[in-house]
């Protein structure tokens, strides 16, 4: 059992993070999922099963599966709950 503690991400925060993911590949807009989640965790985490300040190689580690369980944690890049609630104002 793994204990992660985590603050909430502020809508500025996590739009400077975006935008920092960004890239154009010369056609279109992409967003670097690997570098978005990677600069969001370092954001968030308080407290880790790894020394905070080496979250970046740990991340490196993680198996796939734990990846995907931690990310469930995260706001993803482009939340659909957040536009349906715009709409909803």
């Amino acid at each position: 059992e793994y204990k992660f503690v985590m603050k909430p991400l502020s809508w500025r925060g996590k739009n400077k993070i975006l935008s920092r993911s960004i890239f154009s590949d010369g056609k279109k807009m992409q967003v670097d999922m690997d570098l978005y989640y990677s600069l969001v965790l370092k954001e968030v985490l308080i407290e880790a099963p790894w020394p905070l300040l080496q979250t970046q190689v740990y991340l490196g580690e993680l198996s796939p599966a734990f990846g995907k369980k931690l990310q469930e944690f995260l706001p993803a890049p482009f939340d659909e709950d957040l536009d349906d609630e715009a709409k909803k104002e």
